[in-house]
């Protein structure tokens, strides 16, 4: 079976690691950031404590999801996911083999993608390049999402956590 290309960002479950219901607050994004936030997107905060799009996979720490979008350079309010523990589901960017079951328990970055400009839905991946398992990068790869429509490999549909999180404890300068 093949698994369908459908980029969709980090796609919240509604629960945490520890089994019950994920932390959503307001943010505020900036009318001065440049960055269109679609539904999905991964994003974080610029150091005057608005939201900004997560945009240097790697080499920053994130506050969470955001469930609504907003055009760039437009003051705009933001539901996010920003427990450090939520599990989401993501697509793997399928630039060789997927991710495959070995990869379960690695981490990996995200690549970011552009989002739709008709369904407004994120097209952030799991950048299958690089997977590591011992090195922090931006998510945890926890399981393969348990639907009949999917299966290891590319495209592969993948529960994860956000390793990089800035409330997640631990993280300094916060």
């Amino acid at each position: 079976m093949a698994n369908r290309d459908n980029p969709h960002g980090l796609a919240p479950l509604l629960r945490t690691l520890g089994g019950g219901p994920p932390s959503v607050q307001q943010y505020v994004k900036d009318a001065a950031e440049n960055a269109i936030i679609c539904i999905n997107d991964l994003v974080g905060m610029a150091t005057d404590g608005g939201l900004i799009l997560a945009a240097n996979p790697g080499n920053v720490f994130y506050i969470g999801v955001a469930l609504n979008h907003a055009l760039a350079y437009t003051l705009s309010t933001h539901l996010v996911v920003d427990s450090p523990d939520a599990v989401f589901e993501a697509q793997d960017n399928a630039v060789s083999a997927g991710v495959v079951a070995a990869d379960i328990g690695a981490a990996a970055n995200i690549e970011v993608n552009a989002g739709s400009t008709k369904s407004l839905v994120s097209g952030h991946e799991i950048n299958e390049t690089g997977i590591h398992a011992t090195s922090i990068l931006d998510v945890k790869l926890l399981r393969l999402m348990n639907t009949p429509d999917n299966a290891f490999g590319p495209h592969a549909r993948i529960e994860v956590r956000i390793s990089r999180h800035m409330l997640a404890p631990g993280v300094v300068g916060i």
